[in-house]
């Protein structure tokens, strides 16, 4: 579609839903007559009946969803399905009569466990800001949590979708790139009501300063954490994200409450202006001072956009490393902290070796020893002074197109100069290893011109030097140290690298490796291995 047919689309589409409120008042009313008390003084002036119109006009295949909302979202017993989510089944560990049962108990423990946090200003802000949420009818009694995991868009999908977008539109290309722009539902897990039901079983345990001990108050929105709470407002938000998607024309993503929007220059204010005014007709209200994640779009106009995290995010993972490393403890709740932060900034930053450092803090949590070793010093210093302030991960046409890459050295050790082959493990009388990693570390840095950005395969017959590359370690002190150059060209690359085992039968890199002269493989060419090496080995004495 051109700009213009795009701009007079979304134009239409605004008009004639704007227009539409009008007509289906009379079902509004009718919606909100059958809704709980509670859930009214939640859901306050949000536009159901509309928000039910333009579902069934998108096609959403959650047909059951203003319904839920407006009766209220339960927190126990079976979540109800979404046709629009993969199926995946999770078994309660507890019946909701057990639940009930043990709620006395449970509630005693609570409150024995609430207490003072030390510092007498906190106490006073934090029963403040509970006050407050009373009076506005968010609270009324106690909490239940569990974290689940529902499909939403990642930093991946986000990065997927700019490049194809890309590479396909060139409108891109040539109006400016693209203009990206961030929304954020304000005051999330708060819009949505709790069923009646679930409002006698959500409690919050919070110390009043003021009377020296515990309170509770029930709960009428959706607990932050709650597996149900999740479920539910993620049906929510996707609904919107499906709604602007389809009638609106709209290229943007949706993880959780947070929604990422991308268009060319000359749209960009259309594109706004469908946004919030989608958000307006279903009176859902946005914070206007949205932190998202540093989209670079500069370079866009030639198919580039960086994507980095903030500098806000940089600094607070920075003194947090910093305050671990001083104090040589990492407890296992500040451990699973830290590899949750570390996990969402990694999708940010380009290379493969935060996943390294992700495993030592894994290693770190099963072993219970908040004491830190050796091997998590050295994950902790590299996160902090490496990859944290590393290269921003591209974002092109060039992650659609994949390379495959044939290694070998049959005869590596033959044609190799004396000072190459006394270089590479002078210790070791027949290093194949090391020349198989080496291989590898030399056709990626002979072809990084041509697979910057790009997918690449690359194919060995050495499964020593696969494993090492695979891991990113090895136990070898000369081949461990081009493993890692390996992966740090693959990371200054912006390569995402997957290495496999070929059979040396099917590998068409041996027959060249041995000397052979096949007219299909094109003209042979030499390279200064011994240069590569050296850059590879200067750290080792």
């Amino acid at each position: 579609m051109s700009m213009h047919e795009i701009g007079a689309h979304r134009a239409s589409q605004l008009r004639k839903w704007v227009l539409k409120i009008r007509d289906v008042q009379e079902h509004e009313e009718e919606i909100r007559d059958s809704v709980p008390t509670h859930c009214l003084e939640v859901l306050e002036r949000k536009r159901l009946a509309i928000f039910d119109e333009l579902l069934r006009e998108a096609g959403h295949r959650d047909t059951d969803l203003v319904q839920d909302i407006a009766r209220g979202f339960d927190l126990s017993g079976p979540i109800p399905g979404c046709r629009e989510f993969k199926p995946k089944l999770t078994l309660a560990s507890m019946p909701v009569r057990e639940l009930h049962r043990a709620a006395p108990l449970m509630r005693e423990i609570t409150m024995a466990n609430t207490g003072s946090s030390g510092d007498a200003v906190l106490d006073e802000a934090l029963y403040e800001a509970t006050m407050k949420e009373v009076s506005k009818g968010h609270c009324v009694n106690a909490t239940a949590s569990s974290v689940d995991s529902v499909a939403v868009h990642s930093a991946d999908t986000v990065a997927a979708g700019l490049c194809y977008r890309l590479h396909r539109d060139m409108k891109c290309r040539t109006h400016g790139g693209v203009h990206t722009r961030a929304w954020d539902l304000h005051k999330a897990y708060k819009n949505l009501p709790l069923s009646t039901q679930a409002k006698d079983e959500a409690f919050l345990s919070v110390f009043n300063p003021r009377a020296n001990k515990a309170e509770l108050f029930s709960q009428k929105v959706l607990p932050f954490g709650a597996r149900s709470s999740v479920h539910g407002f993620i049906r929510t938000s996707f609904g919107m994200w499906r709604v602007g998607l389809t009638l609106l024309l709209l290229h943007w993503s949706i993880f959780v409450d947070d929604y990422i929007g991308a268009e060319v220059p000359p749209l960009a204010k259309v594109f706004e202006l469908c946004v919030e005014t989608l958000f307006r007709i279903l009176d859902w209200e946005t914070s206007a001072d949205k932190d998202q994640n540093e989209l670079d779009t500069t370079e866009a106009k030639a198919g580039f956009v960086y994507l980095r995290n903030t500098s806000k995010r940089k600094h607070e993972l920075i003194d947090l490393i910093s305050d671990i490393l001083s104090h040589g403890l990492l407890t296992s709740k500040e451990c699973q902290r830290l590899r949750g932060r570390i996990q969402f900034a990694s999708n940010q930053v380009a290379g493969k070796r935060a996943g390294l450092a992700y495993k030592a803090l894994s290693r770190h949590l099963v072993r219970g020893d908040p004491r830190v070793g050796d091997d998590l010093q050295r994950s902790l210093l590299f996160l902090r002074d490496n990859f944290l302030e590393g290269p921003p991960r591209i974002l092109c046409s060039n992650m659609l197109h994949l390379w495959h890459m044939y290694v070998d050295v049959a005869c590596f050790s033959v044609w190799a100069c004396d000072e190459l082959r006394s270089l590479i493990s002078p210790g070791s009388g027949n290093p194949i290893f090391e020349y198989e990693c080496l291989a590898i570390l030399l056709g990626l840095r002979t072809w990084s011109g041509l697979l910057r950005g790009c997918n690449v395969v690359v194919f060995s017959d050495n499964q020593g030097a696969l494993g090492a590359m695979i891991s990113g370690s090895s136990d070898n002190e000369c081949g461990a140290l081009i493993v890692n150059r390996t992966h740090d060209l693959l990371d200054t690359m912006c390569v995402n690298a997957w290495f496999e085992r070929v059979n040396t039968a099917s590998n068409i890199a041996d027959p060249p490796s041995r000397g052979a002269d096949l007219e299909g493989l094109g003209k042979g060419f030499e390279v200064d291995a011994l240069r590569i090496a050296k850059e590879a080995l200067s750290s080792w004495d």
